[in-house]
This record gives structure tokens, sequence and C-alpha cells, in this order.
């Protein structure tokens, strides 16, 4: 049996790492995709006001496990 999880996570990239490769890092993980996009919507406005070089995105990352039968 295979079991299917879907997690959300929330990925700020920097684009003032050296060398002006972006450098992405996990900043929160959600079951619920609205969650994850409540998340992302509220570190926009954080770093808007900071104004700082980041930005946000939701993404999704599937997982699939093995069960044994």
């Amino acid at each position: 049996m295979i079991k299917e999880t879907i997690i959300y996570s929330v990925v700020q990239i920097d684009f003032s790492w050296v060398g002006n490769e972006p450098r992405p890092s996990i900043i929160a993980t959600y079951a619920k995709r609205e969650d994850a996009i409540t998340k992302k919507d509220l570190m926009r406005k954080i770093a808007t006001i900071d104004q700082t070089k980041y930005q946000f995105q939701v993404i999704s990352i599937q997982v699939k496990e093995q069960g044994e039968s």
C-alpha cells in the first residue's frame, strides 16, 4: 500500500547572496496549503517594510511512502 502525503512549504529566496545566486531556505512547513499561503503573505509584507531582497514562494512536496503489504 502506498501512502501519499503533500507538504506545503514557504520558501524564502535571498537574491543578495554572494555572486547574485539565489539562496532558497525553508521558513515554515504546513499540512494545509491555505496556512502556507497565509504565512507567505505575512512574510512578504514584512519584507516590504524592511526593504529586503527576499522573495517568498509556496512549494508543494509530494511524499510517497511504501507500506508493508
